[in-house]
């Protein structure tokens, strides 16, 4: 699961841009995370395609 983050974020974040600044690049990457890895309401192939809030929804 580490592995796939850490391409992930290369993939869709780090080889499409660069920044002028090393802070700028600090702060796309947490806005990645924040914003768009770890949005509870996308789909995850791992959950059967269903989001994490849908998922846990499910379980209760």
């Amino acid at each position: 699961m580490l592995l796939t983050f850490f391409k992930s974020v290369k993939v869709e974040l780090i080889w499409r841009r660069s920044w002028e600044t090393h802070r700028q690049a600090k702060m796309a990457i947490f806005e990645y995370i924040n914003g768009l890895f770890y949005n509870p309401r996308r789909r995850r192939s791992v959950l059967t395609g269903k989001s994490p809030v849908v998922f846990e929804r499910n379980l209760a």
